[in-house]
């Protein structure tokens, strides 16, 4: 423990103005203006003391101020102060190194008293307390009494944010019909020169598992209605220009056959496509890679001037090694189909089900129908975070679901989520400087909660100025 006295300009004082009546010095002493001050980690304690009759000149009175936790599992105590009736003070005075916290009590005498601590943080709920201990002729005890001066309540007072939730405008120009598309990739092995489809051959079971659990996906969703699928087969450029043509022709036909067959889609529903050779999927793969020459390789398949064949040959022939690698590691994965499902979901007019929605499937919602559903809402309510969170993440652009999100997320103590959210947000905005003061406060940075929410005071957003003002009468030890 430290003792000091210091001065303090800027305190949060809790004043408390106390006259003890104590039975046989009653004439004697009186202490009033008691106030105990807060700033960081230390604690003042300062209190006046009176002796309107002054002190018989053979007794003395010793005052010991201290602290006790609420709970009395602690206490402190702190620098005791004697004051002496006139033959008391002289004899005192002889006898003591230091004539520190002695005082003459003569008739009328006034005294203040003043020491600081170091903040504990049983001092949170505690009391300051005054032991007095009077002493008589030659300093035999007397009597003694403690008495309560002051509770202290140091209970952190965090910021309390208002939020300021902005009201959603539709978009205009947000088309009424909800065009959406899921798309995939899979590997059929084929065996050599064949385009017949063997679901027992490699690994082709799994992937056209994988093609129909897609498909199913959508088919099976009551709320879609699929437009049309498109598949695409892909052959790698290993062998001929024209074989691979009739591989990734007849390949494609093979797998559309197998999904018309498979789930019964209407006549015109799928449509196929198919690339003989997939140079452009091996030039994104040897860009990832590191090799030798690799700046010549990739000119060179990427050279699309020359004929596939003569483009495949010269590779093959001018860098072997290379070429060996990619043809074991590179050339099966070009041998691809890719398919795209093309559908619509219907729109949706009922709040609780559009709440429902967002929780399992919000892909299915658009922005309007979020902010139609959100009015339905209390701002700030768990299904209003809902809608809003989501919204932010399908429609990142949008500052008013930013902002709301934001919101909703301080309002939970999900700080790091509203950090996030307000970052990506746009930084003029009066909204969003005023949400990031807000979270700001909430963090504890009350400098940087000061620019932001005086910028957005003069913004003129409409709570920014209270806002301050509950900042700056926070106390200082928050």
């Amino acid at each position: 423990m430290t003792t000091k006295t210091v001065t303090i300009k800027r305190l949060i004082i809790i004043p408390i103005i106390i006259l003890f009546t104590y039975s046989s010095w009653a004439h004697e002493l009186d202490i009033s203006n008691v106030q105990t001050s807060r700033k960081g980690k230390q604690v003042t304690v300062s209190f006046n003391l009176e002796s309107p009759r002054g002190v018989d000149a053979n007794r003395e009175i010793t005052y010991v101020p201290v602290l006790r936790s609420q709970a009395g599992t602690d206490s402190l105590k702190l620098p005791a102060g004697t004051i002496a009736g006139r033959n008391r003070y002289y004899t005192l005075l002889r006898n003591r190194a230091t004539a520190d916290n002695l005082t003459l009590a003569g008739k009328g005498m006034k005294l203040s008293y003043e020491n600081t601590i170091d903040y504990q943080p049983w001092m949170e709920h505690s009391t300051l307390n005054v032991r007095l201990e009077e002493k008589g002729c030659c300093g035999k005890p007397a009597q003694s009494s403690e008495k309560l001066l002051a509770t202290l309540d140091y209970t952190p007072r965090k910021f309390q944010p208002v939020y300021q939730y902005m009201r959603p405008v539709p978009d205009p120009d947000e088309d009424r019909v909800k065009s959406r598309s899921l798309s995939g990739k899979a590997y059929i092995d084929f065996r050599v020169n064949r385009t017949d489809i063997d679901p027992t051959y490699s690994d082709n079971s799994r992937e056209l598992a994988s093609i129909d659990r897609t498909i199913d996906s959508v088919k099976l969703d009551r709320d879609i209605t699929i437009d049309s699928i498109h598949i695409r087969g892909y052959a790698s450029p290993e062998g001929s220009y024209s074989n691979n043509s009739r591989l990734a022709k007849g390949r494609t036909a093979s797998l559309v056959a197998y999904v018309e067959k498979l789930h019964s889609f209407p006549h015109g529903i799928i449509h196929s496509s198919y690339e003989p050779e997939d140079w452009e999927g091996l030039a994104r793969a040897l860009e990832t890679m590191t090799f030798d020459n690799k700046r010549q390789v990739m000119e060179l398949v990427t050279d699309s001037r020359l004929a596939p064949d003569t483009r495949e040959a010269k590779f093959r022939e001018t860098y072997p090694q290379t070429y060996a690698a990619v043809r074991e590691m590179i050339y099966p994965k070009l041998r691809h189909s890719d398919y795209r499902i093309h559908y619509r979901v219907r729109s949706f007019n009922n709040p609780s089900e559009i709440v429902d929605i967002a929780k399992n499937a919000p892909t299915k919602l658009s922005y309007n129908e979020i902010c139609a559903a959100s009015e339905s809402f209390e701002q700030g309510s768990k299904d209003y975070a809902t809608l809003w969170e989501n919204a932010a993440r399908l429609f990142p652009e949008s500052t008013v679901a930013k902002v709301n999100a934001a919101n909703c997320a301080m309002a939970d103590g999900r700080l790091f989520v509203a950090h996030s959210l307000l970052e990506e947000a746009d930084p003029e905005s009066p909204e969003v400087i005023y949400a990031k003061g807000n979270l700001a406060a909430l963090q504890g940075d009350r400098d940087k909660a000061r620019e932001l929410f005086t910028r957005a005071a003069r913004m003129q957003v409409s709570d920014a100025p209270e806002a301050l003002r509950r900042l700056n009468e926070l106390p200082d030890w928050d």
